[in-house]
């Protein structure tokens, strides 16, 4: 138990070590200037961990370097230097950490753990801080185990957040593990943003495992065995994350490392796209992945760590089987139904016969509507008409007897609904309720439209109206001029007289036969004086045969608020 015990203290002890070893090259001054390196981007600004404590402020400008590694092809010896990029300007600097954006050419898209430099300036580098912790208290002497050696000392840099960490470390020393655990969880859940949150919470689950100290922990007397391969020594699943928020992911790697990769694809995409990996720690490594690329259902992602002699070892996953996170959506907020008002009146006069009176049809209609959008239920509309009109058979209006047009009339009002599939396609229903000379009738429309209601579309479709006949519609609506909006409809029809009547039932110079086939070719012309109102014309001819036609005209105008 004492050997536990004081694993688990130097563990942590070397832990606090590792941050703080990790954290003080970012700060130190560099040989040009003051040194930093760049966080992560957000948007078209780039963050770096240099602020107004470092002596940044608001319009530095700063050098952009680009750190490499390479392994020599001749000697075989690791070749590390950096090249200059770019230049970043100070947009806005905070305490510790500036938001900045690059200045002219950049020559390489710029990545987490640039180096950023500010030449000859700064404010001198911060002196370390001597925290040594107390020495963990000592169980009951065992019979066997080596003896704990003095306590380590730790240099941790003169940072707020390094200094707590150094104080939580210390006042922790020698406690129960599950103790400790708890601590460093519930301070993960205090920084949830800290730059060391991953590596606390990895040690707060190491503690968990029954109480003993982490497998990767080293041995009293001697340093830790360093594995021939690269190996993931500690890292989390993740199994669920949100769309379009940024994927943020951390590792400890052992053994030979001189980089990492995460391969990461959506659903949707034929191979994976490479991010690489930052260090953020002694052996620790991490990654974000940009909004743009969280998408749903899921996303497919390994790690690879590149060795020393450039080759890539899958550490978690592989192409082969890939770790799956679940990509959820973002819970939806609920929004006012938006809508836009219209209300339209226009009147139709259609004469089949040379402009007798024995063969024309007059029709008015009024409506007040609502539109809500593209897709869904996208307009509704209510309104009245009345129908009037005469006709026959042809062959009773032209033949030998001559007969007159019989009277046909309705007075009907109707409900319209139009629902869009998407932006293109949408049907429009509607249903009709009226009352003729003698009884109560009903019919209706149908039309499928392709095409946007407020752009250039098509309507194909018909109608049914009791006891005044059938019709078959052609209808392009032409948005072509801002303020000019044109329509070309063709109808095929037996109306007025659609239907014969009882023989008998009217007077003997009256013809009973039911209308004859016609066609009609309608042109309409408007004009938009305002946003909303349009004010419009149309002119028509019909006939049923080419000795049995006529003119027709009409007018109406429209409202939208």
């Amino acid at each position: 138990m004492t050997r536990v015990r004081l694993g688990r203290a130097l563990g942590i002890t070397l832990f606090a070590a590792s941050v703080a070893f990790a954290v003080v090259p970012l700060h130190a001054q560099d040989a040009k200037g003051l040194s930093g390196v760049v966080l992560t981007l957000d948007g078209g600004e780039v963050v770096i961990d240099l602020g107004k404590k470092q002596g940044v402020a608001d319009g530095d400008t700063l050098e952009l370097w680009r750190p490499l590694k390479l392994k020599h092809p001749v000697t075989g010896k690791l070749v590390v230097d950096r090249f200059k990029i770019g230049a970043l300007k100070v947009s806005q600097a905070r305490e510790v950490m500036s938001l900045a954006r690059p200045v002219g050419v950049v020559s390489r898209p710029i990545e987490a753990g640039d180096v950023v430099i500010l030449p000859g300036g700064g404010a001198p580098a911060p002196q370390p801080t001597v925290v040594t912790p107390t020495k963990p208290k000592p169980a009951a002497p065992a019979s066997t185990g080596p003896t704990p050696g003095p306590a380590a000392t730790v240099v941790v840099e003169a940072d707020p957040e390094v200094r707590a960490l150094g104080i939580l470390f210390e006042g922790l020393s020698g406690t129960d593990p599950v103790v400790r655990a708890k601590a460093y969880e519930q301070w993960v859940r205090d920084n949830p943003k800290s730059r060391f949150a991953g590596v606390v919470q990895e040690e707060a689950i190491a503690l968990r495992k029954t109480g003993a100290a982490p497998a990767a922990a080293p041995a009293l007397g001697g340093p830790a065995p360093v594995p021939e391969t690269p190996t993931a020594a500690a890292w989390n699943r993740i199994d669920e994350t949100r769309e379009n928020m940024p994927f943020t992911f951390a590792l400890q790697l052992a053994g030979p490392v001189t980089g990492a990769i995460m391969q990461v694809r959506a659903a949707e995409e034929p191979a994976f796209t490479p991010y690489p990996l930052t260090p953020s720690g002694k052996g620790y490594w991490t990654v974000t992945i940009p909004k743009e690329h969280v998408r749903g259902p899921a996303l497919s992602w390994f790690i690879e760590a590149i060795t020393p002699d450039t080759k890539a070892v899958a550490v978690v996953g592989s192409s082969a089987m890939p770790i799956i996170t679940k990509v959820v959506s973002n819970p939806e907020t609920s929004t006012p139904l938006k809508h836009e008002s219209f209300a339209s009146l226009w009147t139709d006069y259609a004469n089949y016969n040379k402009l007798k009176d024995n063969d024309f049809a007059w029709q008015t209609e009024g409506y007040f509507g609502m539109r809500f959008g593209d897709v869904g239920m996208r307009a509704v509309r209510s309104g009245f008409g009345v129908y009037r009109g005469r006709g026959g058979s042809i062959e009773d209006l032209d033949g030998p007897r001559q007969l007159k047009g019989r009277g046909v009339g309705l007075s009907y009002g109707y409900l319209e609904g139009e629902f869009g599939f998407d932006a293109i396609w949408a049907l429009i229903t509607r249903i009709s309720l009226g009352l003729d000379k003698e009884e109560v009738v009903g019919g209706g429309q149908a039309f499928l439209r392709i095409g946007n209601d407020k752009k250039t579309n098509l309507m194909i479709g018909g109608e049914i109206l009791g006891g005044v006949g059938l019709r078959g519609i052609t209808q392009i609506q032409l948005a072509l001029f801002p303020r000019i909006p044109l329509m070309v409809r063709s109808e095929v029809t037996n109306q007025p007289a659609g239907s014969s009547v009882a023989r008998g039932s009217l007077r003997p110079e009256f013809s009973e036969g039911a209308g004859d086939l016609g066609v009609r070719m309608i042109g309409q012309a408007g004009y938009k004086f305002t946003d909303g109102f349009v004010f419009f014309l149309r002119f028509s001819y019909q006939g049923r045969t080419i000795n049995h036609a006529g003119p027709g005209f009409g007018a109406g105008a429209s409202f939208a608020w």
